[in-house]
């Protein structure tokens, strides 16, 4: 089977999938030679083989914090907290060294989380449907994303501080209220798609033309 078939089926089993619009985002694939990981989504479950534990979703479990308990978990990769009120990133989070992708989707953030810049072993960060208006300069801490959702929030202007991020190769900027382009992507050069729909701009922004191998919508 096609390996980005594989990878969409378990992250549509994961909940990862993201809703944007009319339109499903699927984040890039993984080696399709490797066994799809259980999804734990009973933290009670989960605690009982901590070593086994690879993928936890604890979406809409009415958390405010990280529970310590995550720290057992040495080998997850990827963790998703959609639907919760997390604010801060506690310190156990940063020894977690497989963890690659993380959502924090709709947890009613107005400021990016405190401490989030130090897990910078990051490859994928989703912070949709939340209520940000800026993103500070601590994102470009994260030098290993390569996937960042920043879809349905409330940015009015191109976030700026995400340029350091060399290695970024999929943004979704989509359902925001951007009105213009900079120049300055085009420093991005590992770009290849950029979702921009449902933003303030009237036509394709000629400062994209500088990124010969990007697909944008």
């Amino acid at each position: 089977m096609n390996k980005a078939i594989i990878y969409a089926l378990f992250l549509l089993l994961f909940s990862c999938k993201q809703e944007v619009g009319t339109k499903t985002i699927v984040p890039p694939v993984v080696d399709a030679a490797q066994a799809l990981p259980k999804i734990y989504t009973s933290f009670a479950e989960a605690v009982k083989t901590p070593d086994a534990v690879r993928v936890l979703d604890l979406s809409n479990s009415q958390l405010t914090e990280i529970p310590e308990a995550v720290k057992q978990f040495k080998n997850l990769e990827y963790l998703t907290l959609k639907g919760n009120q997390i604010k801060t990133i506690p310190e156990f989070l940063v020894r977690l060294e497989q963890l690659s992708y993380l959502s924090l989707d709709g947890n009613g953030l107005r400021v990016f989380p405190n401490g989030l810049e130090k897990l910078t072993r990051l490859q994928t960060l989703s912070l949709a449907n939340n209520q940000l208006s800026s993103i500070p300069p601590e994102i470009g801490q994260l030098g290993e994303l390569h996937t960042l959702y920043l879809s349905r929030n409330e940015l009015t202007i191109f976030p700026m501080a995400i340029l350091p991020l060399q290695k970024l190769e999929f943004l979704a900027l989509n359902n925001n209220q951007i009105s213009s382009i900079p120049k300055e992507i085009n420093r991005l050069q590992k770009l290849e798609t950029l979702f921009i729909f449902q933003n303030k701009m009237e036509k394709r922004p000629e400062a994209l033309d500088g990124l010969p191998n990007l697909n944008d919508e």
